[in-house]
């Protein structure tokens, strides 16, 4: 019973928090090359042997 009052109360504060992020503020630069910038960071890490995690997000 503990886990899913904590669980709710988690996913309220996630609620919350995603709506106070204020709307007149870009949070993601527009004018970037995604193509280019995981090309990169694909090619960075097939040198190194390592993986990539791709985060996304969009300003809508």
């Amino acid at each position: 019973m503990y886990f899913a009052k904590s669980l709710g109360l988690f996913a309220a504060l996630c609620l919350i928090g995603g709506m106070s992020v204020a709307t007149d503020q870009s949070l993601y630069d527009e004018k970037a090359d995604a193509h280019q910038q995981v090309a990169a960071a694909l090619a960075g890490a097939a040198r190194r042997g390592k993986n990539v995690v791709l985060v996304f997000g969009a300003n809508w």
